[in-house]
């Protein structure tokens, strides 16, 4: 994790170029904000199809399960749901350790 090291607390806002900078290389991008699909972040502007997930499509969102108006599921029960949170990140991150199962929230953008 590129901040590892990093004391802030809260969010720690960086330029696109900063984040390109030190994460060009990471396998996968989780959560490219409310993004649903590999055209809006090519429309989002071309510096993100620089980064080694975006041309590998390792790209996850968490709008799976999502409302009438596009609200995340994972806003709302995810907090609820912590065993459910976890087996996502396991499924997307060492897919082979649940092979067969599916996520709950997290969705692979196409």
């Amino acid at each position: 994790y590129f901040l590892f090291d990093d004391e802030t607390r809260g969010n720690s806002p960086m330029s696109v170029e900063s984040v390109l900078d030190q994460c060009s290389q990471a396998d996968i991008w989780i959560y490219p904000g409310t993004t649903k699909s590999l055209a809006d972040i090519e429309n989002n502007g071309e510096i993100f199809t620089q980064f080694a997930a975006y041309q590998n499509k390792e790209i996850y969102n968490i709008y799976k399960r999502s409302n009438s108006n596009g609200g995340s599921d994972w806003w709302e029960t995810g907090s609820l749901r912590p065993d459910l949170v976890l087996k996502d990140f396991i499924k997307v991150l060492h897919p082979d350790l649940l092979a067969q199962d599916t996520t709950y929230y997290i969705n692979k953008l196409n």
